[in-house]
């Protein structure tokens, strides 16, 4: 006859083993669908609002544009959250290399999944040495995948690019 503690151990191997087997099959069905999803989205109608010296005697430059997507298609019974954001990417003399993250969303739930109006982003681009005159900006768009268990997946899913104006507006 088996002791208390082999008992107690075959139990806990067995949930333990089941518990992996359903682990894996949830980050091989979410894999699965993240490769073979297709998110509609769109960036149009790109444009500086705001191009000015700041109260920190930056430059700063607000960008508004229309964005729709569709990320319903990956929303599933493993989706935990889908982080959706918008990176800034421009060079200028005195930083070869400048990268602002100016909108983001946090996607809980697949009826906010959809979007399709025009935003002002969150967060503007900024430039200490006032560089950013006639400045190409390219704007690419990415999200993170979080399942409920399994790795994390990260895709670039657009990109377009706009030009700073040379003169300040309001």
């Amino acid at each position: 006859m088996d002791s208390a503690p082999n008992r107690a151990h075959a139990i806990t191997y067995a949930f333990s083993l089941s518990l992996g087997i359903a682990l894996y099959g949830n980050y091989l069905t979410g894999q699965y669908q993240l490769k073979n999803a297709h998110i509609p989205i769109s960036i149009t109608d790109v444009k500086i609002i705001g191009f000015g010296i700041g109260q920190s005697k930056n430059e700063k430059a607000v960008v508004e544009l229309k964005l729709k997507y569709d990320f319903r298609e990956i929303f599933n019974w493993s989706t935990n959250s889908v982080y959706f954001y918008i990176v800034a990417d421009y060079e200028t003399s005195s930083h070869p290399t400048n990268q602002i993250i100016i909108h983001d969303e946090i996607l809980t739930d697949p009826k906010d999944a959809v979007k399709d109006e025009i935003i002002i982003c969150k967060y503007f681009l900024a430039d200490f040495a006032r560089s950013l005159k006639k400045r190409s900006v390219t704007l690419r768009a990415y999200y993170w995948f979080f399942p409920i268990g399994g790795a994390f997946v990260k895709k670039q899913i657009f990109k377009t690019t706009l030009k700073i104006p040379s003169t300040y507006s309001s």
